[in-house]
């Protein structure tokens, strides 16, 4: 049965606010959630065409190609390759394991894979929808050769920030009763995303007086693995513990950085980054603030200043603190290419 009749709005009356607003050249296109409710009835389209018999090839990629269309009216290519397009993907995927569609030869095909150091290969059945909700190649290429130039241009243009005064900001912020001013901390001090410290991720202490084990990386599963802190362990694991007995952040526990309370939650703490950091770390070239994403690059640049052992490379060395290529599984492997944004 379908799901549209739960919903307040349709997609006709979404799009029609959505084209109001660029005709007025109002900043909100859309509502977080009018962009929600638009992914779940595309969700809602794709099974009920799988229902009828009718989700061919032909079928879902006019249905894809008119919602990447309707997204590239108001937003840009940047911003829809990287967060928008990624939330429709999410919910087919999650639409595919509990059943709500089932792949068959009509609507999907076998895609290969290899891992990088080519020690094994095979093929995915894979629902053509979740790579019709992908922008071009050549676009893709664009946006990358766009993003390796702003890298390029802030590496070239690095600025300076007093490491004792930023030191003692973060410590300081460790007192805070309030959960997100809190979790700035916490983050800035373990280098960790703030929904792997929020909800995701679980820290215990190890016999390093700076090392604590991790485990419940966001973005690529791996096993746990040892992260530097940036104070003392017996400092900073009793704010955590404290932290995650409040009750704001129970309430957001193992909960996905998709999540609605995890989103909103997260706004709130880079808020609380402007607020408590405006003054001691600048706003680097092509950004418009500080966010808690800086204080994380800047948590790498720390680590490696007391930490990288003198013969070790800098970027061998972050990476595996950084969770993107561990050194027990990466030794044969390139080096990780997001570690140069820190």
């Amino acid at each position: 049965m379908s799901t549209a009749t739960r919903f307040d709005l349709t997609r006709e009356e979404i799009v029609t606010r959505f084209r109001q607003r660029i005709t007025q050249a109002d900043r909100t296109r859309m509502t977080r959630e009018e962009r929600e409710l638009l992914t779940l009835l595309l969700k809602d389209q794709c099974i009920s065409l799988h229902q009828q018999g009718e989700d061919t090839y032909d079928r879902l990629q006019d249905l894809c190609a008119a919602e990447k269309a309707l997204l590239l009216e108001g937003y840009p290519a940047g911003s829809v390759n990287s967060v928008y397009l990624p939330a429709y993907t999410r919910l087919l995927k999650e639409a595919i394991a509990t059943g709500q569609i089932k792949l068959t030869e009509q609507n999907s095909f076998n895609k290969s894979w290899a891992k990088r150091d080519g020690s094994e290969t095979g093929s995915t059945q894979t629902y053509y929808p979740l790579t019709l909700l992908t922008l071009d190649k050549e676009t893709q290429n664009q946006l990358r050769g766009l993003t390796a130039q702003n890298n390029n241009t802030r590496q070239d243009s690095l600025v300076t920030v007093e490491l004792d005064a930023y030191l003692e900001q973060c410590e300081a912020l460790l007192d805070s009763d309030e959960p997100e001013t809190l979790a700035v901390a916490l983050a800035a001090l373990t280098g960790r995303r703030h929904t792997e410290v929020v909800s995701k991720g679980t820290f215990t202490a190890t016999e390093h007086p700076y090392k604590l084990r991790f485990e419940g990386q966001q973005k690529d599963e791996t096993p746990p693995f040892d992260i530097l802190t940036l104070v003392p362990v017996k400092t900073l694991l009793p704010h955590l513990e404290r932290f995650r007995a409040l009750p704001a952040v129970q309430a957001l526990h193992g909960k996905g950085h998709d999540d609605s309370g995890v989103t909103a939650f997260n706004t709130r703490v880079n808020t609380r980054v402007k607020k408590h950091f405006a003054d001691l770390v600048p706003v680097l070239e092509g950004f418009k603030t500080v966010s808690i994403h800086r204080l994380r690059a800047l948590y790498g640049a720390i680590a490696i200043h007391f930490f990288c052992p003198e013969h070790k490379n800098e970027h061998r060395f972050l990476q595996h603190y950084l969770g993107h290529l561990l050194d027990e599984q990466g030794q044969n492997l390139p080096n990780a290419a997001a570690t140069q944004h820190y």
